[in-house]
């Protein structure tokens, strides 16, 4: 009978599956900074565009709908993000 090795496939540690889910963690944050960052220098630079020389309307109205769903995009990546973290932080936990 072969013995399983913690890396080939034995339960995993409790330390481990927190350092996983930590993982998901901040790779939610740094998903959602980025899309922020993003979302807030299209703002800063139309915003700046716009002062020079003003937008149509329809335009800007469309640019705010873009940014608009930018910040709907970084929240569903975030959420799913943060919703495989946790259900592979429980999988690991039940594991047996």
């Amino acid at each position: 009978m072969r013995r399983l090795s913690s890396v080939g496939g034995a339960r995993p540690s409790f330390r481990r599956s927190v350092v996983h889910l930590i993982g998901h963690l901040l790779a939610a944050c740094a998903t959602f900074v980025a899309f922020i960052f993003f979302a807030w220098l299209a703002s800063i630079v139309f915003g700046w565009l716009d002062s020079i020389h003003h937008f149509p309307p329809e335009a800007f109205a469309f640019i705010e709908r873009s940014e608009l769903w930018l910040m709907y995009i970084d929240g569903i990546l975030c959420c799913m993000v943060l919703c495989v973290g946790v259900y592979r932080f429980v999988k690991e936990l039940c594991r047996g």
